[in-house]
């Protein structure tokens, strides 16, 4: 499969954020879809992804996120909801257009979506069980780890449903609010 076979598609108006589509082919047994070329994705533009990681969110509402991580370590993210629906979000932490945001739904039937390392991202599981896979172009480096209160009031979009927040994790009750980051990148 070629190289100009996958079609980046931009998602909103934040720079980089896009909808990756793999080739498939289809024949009379059904379908082949080439999921990910390092390859083909570093000739697109795209990061080198050298760390992958799998997450389970097992309740409707739970909200992951908002997480990146700082520099020297900021880190690029390719990832796909293979389980259920997920609430995805984003946002724009560059100093010249710090605040832009984008928020849209994922489930298995859509492609992957590549989030730059300048932008916090997040997910809220739309119903039970989603599972998520994600590539990230530097490894996990704890001292280096940024994150957003995914309940801070002066985020700018409401999540679908009410989460629950007797399932937040240690590491995001210890989020700061979105002002904390300006300028980080």
């Amino acid at each position: 499969m070629a190289t100009q076979d996958y079609r980046l598609t931009p998602i909103g108006d934040i720079e980089g954020l896009a909808w990756i589509s793999p080739p498939t082919m289809h024949d009379a047994r059904g379908w082949l879809s080439e999921l990910y070329s390092r390859d083909a994705f570093l000739a697109l533009g795209l990061p080198e992804f050298v760390h992958e990681v799998a997450s389970g969110t097992e309740l409707r509402g739970v909200v992951r996120g908002l997480h990146f991580q700082t520099p020297p370590m900021n880190q690029a993210k390719l990832f796909r909801v293979i389980k259920g629906r997920a609430r995805i979000a984003v946002l724009d932490l560059r100093f010249e257009t710090y605040g832009a945001w984008a928020t849209f739904d994922a489930g298995p039937d859509d492609p992957w979506i590549y989030v730059p390392d300048y932008l916090a991202q997040g997910f809220q599981a739309l119903q039970d069980n989603v599972e998520v896979v994600f590539k990230c172009s530097k490894t996990f480096a704890p001292h280096n780890l940024g994150q957003i209160a995914w309940d801070d009031p002066d985020l700018p979009w409401s999540w679908p449903i009410t989460p629950p927040s007797s399932l937040r994790s240690e590491r995001d009750a210890l989020s700061l609010p979105l002002f904390s980051w300006r300028g980080i990148f």
